[in-house]
């Protein structure tokens, strides 16, 4: 999903690498919103694309800000 320009630019286009992301809770919630209205690919998330999206809206909804490692 970060390959996704929306999502790239509101995580401050962080470089696609293994670099860490910071994001603070107001990031996270804008995040939920991205992808909300973003239309997973075939096979994205195994056979259940839905299920994979829904996963994500609620951790980014619930996280409180989050920083990857």
């Amino acid at each position: 999903m970060l390959k996704t320009s929306i999502i790239k630019g509101i995580l401050n286009n962080p470089p696609l690498t293994n670099d860490p992301i910071y994001a603070t809770k107001k990031q996270a919630i804008k995040c939920a919103e991205a992808v909300k209205n973003w239309q997973p690919t075939e096979f994205w998330f195994g056979n259940d694309p839905e299920k994979g999206k829904q996963m994500f809206i609620e951790f980014f909804e619930r996280c409180n800000g989050f920083e990857t490692y």
